[in-house]
């Protein structure tokens, strides 16, 4: 016996009239007609009464009327679960350089705010594992990852092919410290701003997660008319060079959100850079077309994550 029959009986109970009835359901007459039978025949019940101008639930059709609309509402939430389920069973993935532990506290708060919006299972970070951007984003076009997380700007899209097929939303503009070590001059001072980095070192490290966002820097501080000279140095992350033994080059690095814990190191001093004229860009790309509906409520709640952690 199909399921579906006690819908199309109770819809039938309720318009008392066939044709009423198989209009609803997008059924022929005769097939609702049919069912209804079968039904009858299985349960070895007489559900209505039919006459030529009208129809009427019998005595054992109105008990069978409870019990069907029991029987399909259980129907109708256990197939509801089971989409559920299986949509589920296919998280957001997030390709890009929120693997850092530095952002695990952003990471966590983002996973807050997607509970909060009812997402199912929580997004599956892929690391970042190129120094190329165009492979990151890549990824999005092959379907590897639903969207990647980099500091990007709109101006990154221009020197990328088919990017009419992408798109760019902003997440927020990261403000940076200066990470130096004690004996710096620059230790002693509550901030410092753009102009205090002329003619100094700065560390550029070297890897997947570091190459968009040091070209905003780079970019930044040619605008800004800022001269600097950079000292390559291979890390996994800023973490990894910070806890070690860093030089006597300055580090700018992301600014610790207020409900973080921020990198220490005996010889080291966080100073930060209060000036709007070096900011990192976050952004999340993805598809134009056809993207995974997971996107907008993990982009919302990443983007609330990084105000909390920042302010505005």
């Amino acid at each position: 016996m199909h399921i579906e029959y006690y819908g199309e009986f109770l819809v039938l109970a309720e318009e008392l009239n066939f044709h009423a009835a198989a209009e609803r359901l997008h059924v022929s007459q005769s097939a609702l007609s049919k069912h209804i039978a079968e039904l009858e025949k299985h349960h070895r019940i007489q559900l209505f009464d039919r006459g030529r101008t009208s129809v009427k639930l019998t005595a054992k059709g109105a008990v069978f009327l409870e019990q069907a609309a029991d029987l399909y509402s259980r129907y109708e939430e256990l197939t509801n679960l089971f989409a559920q389920m299986e949509d589920e069973e296919k998280p957001l993935t997030v390709a890009g350089i929120l693997d850092n532990p530095l952002d695990f506290p952003l990471v966590s708060r983002t996973f807050e705010y997607c509970k909060e919006k009812g997402v199912g299972r929580l997004p599956i970070f892929i690391p970042c594992e190129s120094t190329v951007v165009e492979d990151n984003i890549e990824m999005v076009r092959s379907g590897e990852a639903d969207c990647v997380v980099l500091y990007a700007t709109d101006e990154l899209l221009e020197h990328i092919p088919d990017s009419d097929q992408l798109t760019l939303e902003e997440i927020y503009r990261v403000p940076l410290d200066a990470i130096v070590r004690r004996d710096n001059p620059l230790a002693a001072r509550q901030s410092i701003t753009l102009d205090d980095l002329e003619g100094r070192t700065i560390i550029r490290l070297v890897g997947p997660r570091f190459t968009s966002g040091w070209s905003q820097l780079e970019k930044q501080l040619a605008k800004a008319g800022v001269s600097v000279s950079t000292k390559l140095v291979p890390a996994a992350s800023a973490y990894e060079y910070i806890t070690g033994d860093p030089d006597t080059a300055i580090l700018l690095a992301q600014r610790t959100p207020s409900f973080g814990v921020p990198m220490q190191n005996a010889e080291a001093v966080r100073v930060p850079l209060e000036d709007d004229r070096l900011l990192l860009t976050l952004g999340v790309f993805s598809p134009a077309k056809g993207a995974s509906p997971m996107i907008a409520p993990f982009v919302e709640s990443l983007r609330q994550s990084f105000k909390d952690g920042y302010g505005g």
